[in-house]
């Protein structure tokens, strides 16, 4: 197979580009003046042996059972085979080996929304592999490649336990980056859970693994980066919209590097979204992962997906996870969805992990037909948003005041960057109650906790009663996320004028009947329409 580089650029132009992309994605100006800048289009190592592995839990009736991913770039001399050979002894005696099935995806296949597309594709040979019949935790070494390009060092696992009593996950965020040294973070935080969360079963990275989807170099950034903690502990991701989107439609990238294909799936997906919406469980919960970058048709099939697990399911936790969240606060996406909340409420889902925002964020939220209403954890899903791994962060929208409840600035005083290496979570699992802790430089100096929160399954929560206090609305904006809330018992005063000129209003609690205060303080509300005037109308 040929290596295929599409669209190169001259330095100069390139330079320029990067600069210009820094000034949005919030890299410092010193990542960007990086050595790797000076090529005009940085190419992936070549060579023969297997590099970029991935671990995932993998489905077996029968037992354990885990899927390897890793990828060649160079032709093999042995016509391109390769296998995964593992056995329950670090010095490989009585090793059980396994063709791997090969995938040879495409350049032809990259879609992005530009003509000219940003970065190269270089095409590899990428390889899958699942081990069978595994005991449940206990620890197996392994090694992938063949016998005359050679094997990779040996490497450990634990076999997925699906009936723990306990366990405990990782969460984090957005790695993404365009410059090698912008992986740094990567490689500092992933060496720190190596070492902390050894005891970890998974992890579970919320999306935007890599800057540009269709940049093959930025892959084997971040798999260097990460190898020594992917090489042991399985990987559970999702799609963000640098893996797809305008970067790369068809995720041709994002399939070569993940095995999630064992897994229980929905049939009549479109062919970009098979790979990227499953579940699994673990121990006394069910995860469910699902695509945000999917499209409508998708969707349906997806949601559809999401309530048939939950009701077929005797796992006590229900956790999805998924790159942009319903409800984000932040500066840089606020999103007040209340179409997918609903979906996510009526299915009695009780943790929702996401990214996108470059913040960390978190609320309990219970949707209705009437709008979001703040809860306690345990009560209605939980939104977290898990920070930030790439160096930028973002500030808190004014506007998530009506509705937010914890947001913790991550941004250094003199910018966006943030304290290297980032934000991660430990997610401790027992059969009565889940603890969330979020860790951070926050000091710029040690990791230390910056949230924690409990839910039991008995609907009581660690945290205190949510405080209803009068909302206090004084802009047009206000008022139009105040129409996606249940507001139906909360006080509700205006500080200013509001001109509602241009702006769509939907009826505030048109389907409930309205029990608080509206006082208008002396101020008024001009163009404002309303075409619905059901008699639990309130506006």
């Amino acid at each position: 197979m040929e290596h295929v580089q599409k669209n190169k650029r001259l330095y100069s132009f390139l330079l320029v580009l990067c600069l210009v992309c820094n000034l949005f994605t919030g890299i410092p100006a010193a990542e960007a003046a990086e050595s790797d800048l000076l090529s005009a289009i940085p190419s992936q190592t070549i060579s023969t042996t297997p590099a970029q592995i991935t671990l995932s839990i993998a489905k077996d009736e029968n037992g354990s059972a885990m899927a390897f991913n890793w990828v060649v770039t160079d032709t093999f001399s042995t016509e391109g085979k390769s296998n995964l050979v593992y056995s329950e002894n670090s010095d490989m005696s009585d090793a059980v080996t396994v063709s791997a099935q090969r995938k040879d995806p495409d350049g032809d296949d990259i879609e992005t929304d530009t003509e000219e597309e940003w970065g190269v594709f270089e095409n590899v040979y990428a390889y899958s592999a699942k081990t069978y019949s595994l005991t449940a935790g206990e620890t197996y070494y392994y090694q992938v490649g063949n016998e005359t390009d050679g094997y990779t060092e040996t490497a450990s696992f634990k076999a997925p336990d699906k009936n723990t009593d306990s366990f405990s996950f990782v969460v984090l965020a957005d790695t993404q980056s365009n410059t090698k040294a912008g992986y740094n973070n990567t490689r500092e935080l992933y060496n720190y859970i190596a070492e902390q969360e050894s005891n970890a079963a998974f992890l579970i990275h919320t999306g935007d693994i890599v800057e540009d989807g269709n940049v093959s170099v930025q892959w084997e950034w971040f798999f260097e980066a990460a190898k020594n903690l992917l090489c042991s502990i399985p990987m559970m991701t999702t799609p963000g919209n640098h893996e797809s989107g305008h970067h790369d439609k068809n995720l041709v990238n994002f399939k070569a590097h993940t095995n999630f294909e064992t897994l229980t799936a929905p049939e009549g997906l479109s062919e970009n979204a098979k790979g990227t919406v499953y579940s699994f469980e673990y121990g006394n919960a069910l995860f469910i992962c699902l695509n945000t970058a999917a499209g409508s048709a998708d969707d349906k099939i997806q949601f559809d997906f999401l309530r048939q697990q939950v009701e077929q399911t005797n796992k006590k936790w229900k956790i999805v996870f998924m790159h942009i969240p319903p409800y984000d606060p932040g500066k840089n996406h606020y999103s007040v969805d209340n179409e997918t909340g609903k979906l996510l409420s009526d299915a009695g889902v009780d943790l929702v992990l996401s990214g996108h925002e470059h913040a960390y964020a978190r609320n309990t939220l219970l949707t209705t037909d009437a709008g979001i209403k703040k809860a306690e954890p345990g009560n209605a899903p939980t939104y977290v948003i898990g920070g930030s791994v790439m160096n930028a962060a973002y500030d808190r929208n004014s506007k998530s005041d009506l509705w937010s409840q914890t947001f913790v600035e991550l941004r250094k005083p003199s910018g966006s960057g943030i304290y290297a290496p980032g934000v991660y979570a430990s997610v401790d699992v027992k059969e009565d109650s889940l603890t969330y802790t979020a860790y951070y430089k926050a000091d710029g100096e040690n990791f230390s906790a910056i949230d924690t929160f409990t839910i039991n399954k008995n609907g009581n929560s660690e945290e205190p009663p949510v405080e209803k206090k009068p909302l206090e609305i004084d802009s047009a904006e206000d008022l139009v996320t105040l129409s996606k809330m249940d507001i139906s018992d909360r006080d509700i005063f205006l500080t200013k004028d509001i001109d509602m000129e241009g702006l769509e209003f939907t009826p505030l609690n048109g389907s409930v009947l309205y029990n608080g205060i509206f006082d208008g303080q002396g101020h008024v509300i001009k163009n404002l329409s309303i075409s619905n005037t059901g008699k639990n109308c309130t506006g």
